[in-house]
């Protein structure tokens, strides 16, 4: 569990209140099904899903701590990234093996070799590494030959990616994927990418959208004081709103992947997360 910091006075608003209980929920259930016991009875692959929910977790408490502080710019773009989480950890869950899950662990050996050659490339940062480039080579050949059996060094390319899908494509096969499954898994995220991960790309990537009034403006906080330049308050009730959705569905999909059943509960906080937006949003 995440020990608990000092949160701001924003946690005591309204909307961010109930949307964190949400969140919290959604992790305490996940805590009460996975025991220690349980843990220890885990394949490899199911564990790679346990490291999913550990950053689905982490990311979901970051955004609510950033929130309670109005540093909500930096917590919407963390939402952006929880959306992401979200899409491959779901996709990845209901596509075939072949499609999904194998190209993404199988790949994790031709990311390393391709990220350690291009540190490797700066002298300056070269001579503070210790690899063996020739051993991680090696290992991402035999990886991309799992893709491409004649691959051949020499003339062609490692993947860059695990798959050749973009994010928006990913979640429209979600999407598609998810139709006949829980209520909890139906809603899209494909609308998400659209309206949400689109909209807070301008902070990830400073365009120049970061900087105008729909994300910012002056306020005057205090009598006799100067105005300040803030984000807009309701962008707190946005990345909450959101991140709570984003937690109830990944630890339901991922229980479910595990084996646990979990519907009834999480199919409750789903409806408790729908009046929270009727009477928030």
């Amino acid at each position: 569990m995440i020990p608990q910091p000092n949160f701001g006075p924003y946690s005591s608003w309204a909307s961010v209140k109930d949307f964190t209980k949400i969140s919290e929920k959604a992790f305490e259930l996940y805590h009460q099904k996975i025991s220690n016991e349980l843990l220890e009875k885990f394949t490899p692959t199911q564990h790679l899903f346990i490291r999913q929910i550990y950053l689905a977790e982490t990311s979901s408490f970051s955004i609510r701590l950033l929130t309670s502080w109005a540093l909500l710019l930096q917590a919407l773009a963390l939402t952006r990234t929880r959306l992401e989480h979200t899409i491959i950890t779901s996709y990845l869950i209901y596509e075939k093996e072949s499609k999904g899950l194998e190209p993404f662990v199988r790949h994790i050996s031709v990311n390393n070799y391709l990220n350690t050659k291009a540190a490797m490339s700066d002298e300056g940062i070269a001579q503070l590494l210790d690899f063996d480039i020739s051993k991680l080579q090696s290992e991402a050949i035999n990886a991309q030959s799992s893709f491409a059996p004649n691959f051949d060094i020499n003339h062609d390319k490692f993947e860059r990616k695990w798959t050749k899908l973009d994010l928006r494509t990913m979640a429209h096969h979600r999407d598609k994927l998810t139709k006949k499954q829980a209520l909890i898994s139906k809603d899209s995220l494909e609308r998400d990418y659209v309206s949400l991960y689109k909209t807070s790309s301008s902070i990830v990537h400073s365009d120049v959208s970061a900087l105008s009034n729909a994300f910012m403006n002056v306020f005057s906080i205090e009598k006799d004081k100067p105005p300040v330049l803030m984000p807009l308050p309701d962008w707190a009730t946005m990345s909450v709103a959101f991140t709570s959705r984003y937690d109830i569905v990944q630890v339901y999909e991922v229980l479910m992947f595990l084996g646990i059943d979990c519907e009834p509960e999480l199919s409750g906080l789903r409806k408790t997360w729908v009046e929270a937006t009727k009477k928030h949003l």
